[in-house]
């Protein structure tokens, strides 16, 4: 998920407000480009493995577009995201993607979600349905 509200404080930062919507296009479109070089990874490894495996590309509030994206496809049966590697006092501040969308699973998520640890290695996991 592209975060938009990152993305505006980002360019405002450079420009002060003004002239920040060329900037932010351009931010924007190399966030793009970023964001379909990781999805044809991930895609990739999974094929490797013969994981079945869909991906997108939304753009907005991270929690809110993951919400939106699994209540508009019926098929998703599990959720599995990182946790935050931010601090304390950061994530109460701004709050954490990860936390947002756990808070809303029990009043608009259809499935359970997984929150594995935000490490580089995460343990061998068999899930059977």
């Amino acid at each position: 998920v592209i975060n938009k509200y990152k993305l505006k404080n980002i360019a405002s930062s450079f420009t002060g407000g003004v002239g920040w919507l060329s900037i932010e296009r351009k931010f924007l479109e190399e966030l793009r480009k970023e964001a379909r070089k990781s999805v044809n990874l991930i895609k990739k490894m999974c094929e490797e493995n013969n994981i079945p495996c869909n991906t997108a590309i939304r753009e907005g509030f991270p929690h809110e577009e993951i919400i939106r994206y699994v209540n508009q496809n019926d098929d998703i049966i599990l959720v599995v995201m990182g946790a935050s590697g931010k601090d304390y006092v950061h994530r109460k501040i701004l709050g954490g993607v990860t936390e947002k969308v756990v808070q809303e699973v029990s009043r608009k998520l259809p499935c359970p979600v997984v929150v594995t640890p935000s490490s580089d290695k995460v343990p061998n996991i068999r899930l059977d349905f």
